[in-house]
């Protein structure tokens, strides 16, 4: 079984801004998730270079995003 963990799972961090969205794809796989949920709300932008970053990110932690 697989299992993702939700952004919004940890959303007093994000609203206490002591953590950022792209650094939630490490932690959830140093926490023992296969995959991260990311919530739209917590993304400081949506163009093409955040994008990749992420996805790069994603790829380093070894993990999926929904």
């Amino acid at each position: 079984m697989k299992l993702s963990l939700s952004t919004w799972s940890l959303h007093r961090l994000f609203f206490e801004r002591r953590i950022k969205l792209i650094s939630m794809l490490a932690l959830g796989k140093s926490l023992g998730f296969d995959g991260v949920e990311l919530e739209d709300i917590w993304f400081p932008e949506t163009g093409n270079r955040f994008l990749k970053a992420l996805k790069h990110e994603a790829r380093k932690a070894g993990v999926t995003v929904s």
